[in-house]
């Protein structure tokens, strides 16, 4: 076997390790949050979609607070204040 197919068959198979090693540690190093769009939409729809801010002719103000998993110490917790209210409402 030459020299050039050794270097190039060392190569292959450390690129193959390196692949490996990078797709162990993917599963680790993954982490994720909870969206709370999904979760609170419903009383807050302007995060979800900004234009409903101001959208109706009344004051929308409210405050909510989320906690999951109540017996998990350092379980996840969400957190919202809003205010919206017409810029075309007279005061």
């Amino acid at each position: 076997m030459g020299l050039f197919k050794q270097i190039k068959l060392k190569a292959s198979k450390m690129k193959d390790r390196i692949i490996q090693v990078v797709i162990l540690f993917i599963g680790v190093v993954a982490f994720a949050q909870q969206d709370p769009h999904y979760t609170q939409y419903m009383y807050n729809m302007s995060v979800m979609n900004p234009a409903y801010a101001g959208s109706k002719d009344n004051l929308s103000m409210g405050l909510l607070y989320r906690k999951q998993w109540v017996e998990i110490e350092d379980a996840p917790t969400t957190g919202t204040l809003f205010w919206s209210r017409s810029s075309w409402q007279e005061m």
